[in-house]
């Protein structure tokens, strides 16, 4: 009886010293998924380049066009997009508006637009920035409009 009381302590001892495991279980489960990521479509049309320097008129229009589709497909991803005007001149010098194609002021705060969220049916947008210029001709600047564009958080 004591030869068997030894030899259970002799192999509990091994066990625990050894870190050894009696059983073990292993599933390896191997999963492949094929998936289409969606393409965002964002298109801008516009005019071409105005130099502002030594022109005539002190109104100037600048029209652009902002859509989500292109000629295959319309877009399937929710997004929004933001306008920002960067303007370099002075601004006693020139002063800036955006209209859109109701020629229905857009509220420009330090001149960016508020999120403009784009539906995923077809959607085409136009807008027109009005650049009014004081008597002065000797202007020395640029506008440039940049579009962000940032995608929805699905929820």
């Amino acid at each position: 009886m004591k030869k068997i009381i030894r030899i259970i302590l002799i192999f509990i001892i091994i066990v625990l010293i050894n870190n050894c495991v009696i059983a073990k279980y292993f599933q390896n489960i191997s999963i492949e998924s094929k998936s289409k990521i969606l393409k965002p479509i964002f298109e801008i049309e516009s005019d071409e380049k105005i130099q502002i320097n030594n022109i005539e008129q002190n109104i100037i229009e600048y029209c652009f066009t902002i859509k989500n589709y292109d000629q295959n497909e319309i877009n399937k991803v929710k997004m929004f997009y933001i306008i920002k005007i960067e303007n370099t001149f002075d601004n006693e010098k020139i002063q800036i508006s955006l209209l859109d194609e109701n020629n229905n002021a857009i509220n420009l705060n330090d001149y960016k637009t508020e999120k403009i969220k784009i539906h995923m049916e077809k959607y085409l947008k136009k807008y027109k920035l009005i650049m009014n210029l004081n008597e002065e001709k000797n202007l020395n600047g640029k506008i440039n409009i940049k579009i962000e564009i940032v995608q929805e958080e699905n929820k």
